[in-house]
Parts: structure tokens; C-alpha cells; sequence
């Protein structure tokens, strides 16, 4: 009895030295586990915009007026005229990204900037209120807007174009942060399309692109 009695505050014994043991490394331990160092967060920035617009570059008959201008990522002021093949009008201007941030062309430029405009006036005659706005688009002279004066579009050349890949802008390019893009704007009749405009066509626009974070 004496014999198993001593057992058991050997027993008790250890297991108390072990609790300490414990409890002695993790205070240790718990005093090691210290992180040393500075932590920031760099503020993002956004700044997409138009820069160093040239020209007009004159090819054929055509002809500009006035002094475009860039707001942001706007074009304004544009004043173009073409009548026969190969008659064509170049702007130059840059796409440039100053920012933290890629963008993202949120504009759906289609195939032909005129597209938009002629989709907005489908259907309009010459009597219609809005005629004033919409018989640029009557390409045909018929005093209407209609599927004909949609197929002589393509005679048209009027897009904007990476200067280095000579590839169209496309809802969805990608400008990335710190980048330039080098563009090109230009109105056009194509120099292998049959179309004779009855008279001078002009174009007094104002192009806007809308940018959106990635």
C-alpha cells in the first residue's frame, strides 16, 4: 500500500513538472513571435486622355477647316470634306495613360464611325424634324435615310487606327498604366470604291471615347 502510495505522488509530481515545462515554453515562445517591419498602400491614380494631335494629312481633293481641338478624351471641332476615291482627311493624336490603372475602351466603334450616327437616324425623310441632324447620313441624295444609304457606308472610310499595327481601336483594347497609344483618325473614301458623292461630303464632328478601369 505504502509502495503504491509513493507511486502516485511520483506520478502527480511529474505531471506537475511537465504542466510547467509547458507553460514555461509557450511564454517563451509567445514572446518570440514578434513582427518587425512597415506596411503601405500606394493610392491609385487615374489619368487616360488625348495628347499631341497633328496634321490634317491631305490626300485627293479633300479638305479640312478649322483647328480641331482634345478635351480629356474628346476630339472636337472636326470639319472634313470628301467627294471621290482616295479623297481622305488624317488626324494624328495620342492615347495616353498616366495612370496607375489599365483602361479599358468602353466604346463601341463597330467598323465605321458612322455607323452610330446612321443607326440613330434610320428611317428619318426630309420633312422629319430632325432632318437637319440626319441628312448627312443620306448618301445617296434621296432626301432619306434607308438600307441604301447603309450600303454606300462602306465606301466610307472614317475609323480610328493604332498607328503602330495599323489595326482598328475595338470596344474592349486595353491601354495599359504608364503606356502610349500612337492613333490615327481617318475620313475617307475608299481609293477602290465606285462612289461619287453628288456633292462635297463634309462632316463637322466631335468624337468621344469613353474609358473604364479593367
Amino acid at each position: 500500500m505504502e509502495k503504491e502510495r509513493k507511486i502516485r505522488k511520483l506520478t502527480v509530481v511529474a505531471l506537475v513538472v511537465a504542466v510547467l515545462g509547458l507553460t514555461v515554453a509557450f511564454a517563451a515562445l509567445s514572446q518570440t513571435l514578434t513582427i518587425n517591419g512597415t506596411a503601405s498602400v500606394d493610392s491609385a491614380s487615374w489619368d487616360i486622355h488625348f495628347a499631341n494631335l497633328t496634321g490634317p494629312d491631305i490626300e485627293g481633293g479633300a479638305e479640312a477647316q478649322g483647328s480641331p481641338t482634345l478635351n480629356a478624351t474628346t476630339i472636337s471641332g472636326l470639319n472634313m470634306s470628301v467627294t471621290k476615291p482616295g479623297d481622305s482627311v488624317t488626324y494624328y493624336f495620342d492615347i495616353v495613360n498616366a495612370g496607375t490603372i489599365d483602361a479599358v475602351l468602353n466604346t463601341d466603334l463597330k467598323t465605321n464611325l458612322f455607323m452610330n450616327g446612321y443607326g440613330n437616324c434610320t428611317g428619318t425623310i426630309g420633312s422629319s424634324s430632325n432632318w437637319e441632324e440626319c441628312k448627312k447620313y443620306d448618301f445617296d441624295g434621296n432626301s432619306a435615310i434607308n438600307a441604301n444609304d447603309y450600303s454606300l457606308i462602306l465606301n466610307f472610310d472614317y475609323m480610328i487606327y493604332d498607328v503602330d499595327t495599323n489595326e482598328k481601336l475595338t470596344k474592349n483594347d486595353i491601354i495599359e498604366k504608364g503606356t502610349t497609344k500612337h492613333c490615327k483618325l481617318v475620313f475617307a473614301i475608299k481609293p477602290e470604291s465606285e462612289y461619287l458623292s453628288k456633292e462635297q461630303r463634309t462632316f463637322e464632328d466631335e468624337i468621344t471615347l469613353e474609358f473604364v478601369q479593367e
